[in-house]
């Protein structure tokens, strides 16, 4: 080992910082020992942070996207099963999840109620209210907006068929009227014998005024080809009328519109003319036309239902009835099959025990086995709700 010591030099203190020789025992102003060979310390260096990452947040799931990646991981969980199983699977998916989504879609495509969709309906409203001449009415009938909903569409389209059989079948143009000295808005009729109305179901009158309404903005893009045919028809108007005629027709009110039935009489020359009698429908009342002829429909629904319910009640006995119920609750029954358990025929099981009358002996027994009946549809219903949860947790 070599006795030579190293060159003395300058280091900095650890403790103070001041500068000190590296052979010094200790540093003179602090006391800080001083190890033989020690070695001056890097200086500090900041360790650089990367600059921080602004996450955007991104929109809520929609459910019809929840679903979709629902799906989407069924699928590669079916990929990894086995044959039988994956099959299983696959089949209380079809049972279960395929009405869920069906029922999704639509809400997805159903408009916004509550407030937001009365703003709206005032403010379409208000702009009608500006279009129109200072002595029309408000319109209290639906609007263009409500007639451009798929099915409201649907059934403009079914009354347009039916008013294009009476127009082809009688020749009856629409009658124009209104307009004479101050007297304004100018409206139309639309022409249908009597019998022909009367004729037509209460749905098929539903639609008939739907498409009433729905000529209104025909009429105002082309009043020459309407006010056209009713000149043929009436002999007028003519010359200076007929063209203050035209001008309000494209002025045309929302509710300037109405369904006049009669009878079709000949007239001056052997003309055919028509002698009206009532007016079922106006462009004022249509909204609560359609409303108390719904409310008919729905009871007449009701009261075929429950002729349906008697017929079926009364085809046996209740002794036959609650024989047919027990065997439609063993029919397929089997609580602890997999993949989805078997609840029996529970909906055959409820029409037989109800269709059981009070002051039959079977009574009692029929309540007690539809209280069983309850029971597994309570069942079903809690199984298909944690088949949903789970497909839920499969996504998160």
């Amino acid at each position: 080992m070599s006795n030579e010591r190293s060159e003395p030099t300058l280091v900095a203190c650890p403790a103070c910082g001041s500068q000190v020789s590296n052979q010094a025992v200790a540093c003179p102003r602090c006391g800080q020992p001083i190890a033989a060979g020690y070695t001056q310390p890097k200086p500090y260096q900041r360790e650089m942070q990367p600059p921080p990452q602004h996450r955007v947040q991104k929109p809520p799931l929609t459910e019809w996207e929840k679903i979709v990646r629902m799906l989407g991981a069924l699928t590669s969980r079916l990929q990894k099963q086995s044959l039988t199983q994956s099959l299983k699977i696959g089949l209380v998916f079809l049972a279960i999840i395929v009405p869920v989504i069906v029922i999704a879609a639509l809400l997805q495509g159903l408009p916004n109620s509550g407030n937001s969709g009365s703003n709206g309906n005032n403010s379409n409203h208000s702009n009608n209210a500006e279009n129109q001449t200072s002595t029309s009415q408000p319109s209290p009938s639906i609007k263009e907006s409500d007639l451009n909903a798929p099915a409201i569409k649907a059934r403009i389209l079914r009354g347009g068929k039916l008013y294009n059989s009476v127009e082809a079948k009688y020749h009856l143009p629409l009658a124009f009227h209104g307009g004479e000295g101050g007297y304004n808005p100018m409206a139309f009729s639309i022409l249908i014998p009597t019998s022909e109305w009367n004729q037509l179901s209460k749905e098929d009158q539903v639609d008939f005024s739907l498409f009433g309404e729905h000529l209104v903005s025909l009429v105002r893009a082309n009043p020459r080809r309407y006010l056209d045919r009713w000149r043929q028809f009436a002999g007028w108007p003519t010359g200076s009328e007929y063209d203050d005629y035209i001008e309000k027709l494209s002025r045309l009110c929302d509710a300037c519109w109405d369904i006049t039935v009669g009878k079709i009489v000949k007239g001056e020359g052997g003309k055919p003319d028509f002698e009206d009698s009532d007016t079922p429908v106006t462009g004022e009342d249509a909204v609560q036309f359609r409303q108390s002829t719904e409310k008919k429909i729905a009871k007449t629904l009701e009261a075929q239902a429950e002729n349906a319910s008697a017929e079926f009640a009364a085809s046996m006995s209740p002794g036959e009835h609650l024989l047919k119920a027990k065997k439609a609750m063993e029919t397929d029954y089997d609580p602890n099959a997999r993949p989805e358990p078997r609840w029996g025929n529970t909906p055959a099981a409820r029409n037989h025990l109800e269709a059981i009358p009070r002051n039959a002996p079977e009574y009692a027994e029929a309540q007690s086995l539809l209280k069983e009946v309850a029971r597994r549809e309570g069942q079903d219903k809690k199984f298909k709700q944690e088949v949903i949860r789970q497909m839920k947790r499969m996504v998160q």
